[in-house]
């Protein structure tokens, strides 16, 4: 089954954090990740945020990017195609259209959702998203 990744899945890749083992476990799985290309832009605005606090050297998180990109871990998706749905949930639900992307995609796709934020997680839910879990394989 693909599974949607969000921001929360996919920076602990790069930086260790309380989530970093679990959500190791899904890199690599090239043909089954999927994310709105939106999810560069939050992956570059977690990981900047911490070079400025000095968590992460300075240009981590341009190294980071160009390695998501060209190692193509994700299927990236185009994000215009998705807002309309996402807006309409995020109206629904509510919640940030930003995180709605990843619930659109997801629907989209038939696929389970991948995240480590429990309110999105309880979104999905309530839309009978599936949610991947750290024991499950892959």
């Amino acid at each position: 089954m693909p599974i949607v990744v969000d921001a929360s899945v996919v920076v602990p890749w790069f930086v260790p954090e309380m989530h970093s083992q679990p959500a190791r476990q899904l890199a690599g799985v090239n043909d089954l990740l999927f994310a709105p290309d939106f999810l560069l832009l939050e992956v570059a605005s977690s990981l900047a945020r911490r070079g400025v606090a000095g968590d992460v050297p300075k240009g981590f998180a341009g190294r980071v990017l160009r390695v998501l990109r060209r190692r193509q871990e994700i299927n990236f998706e185009a994000t215009e195609p998705l807002i309309v749905q996402a807006a309409s949930l995020a109206e629904h639900l509510p919640h940030p259209i930003c995180d709605c992307l990843y619930l659109a995609l997801a629907q989209r796709e038939g696929a389970m959702l991948a995240t480590f934020d429990g309110r999105l997680g309880r979104h999905a839910r309530s839309l009978s998203i599936p949610l991947w879990a750290a024991n499950d394989p892959a």
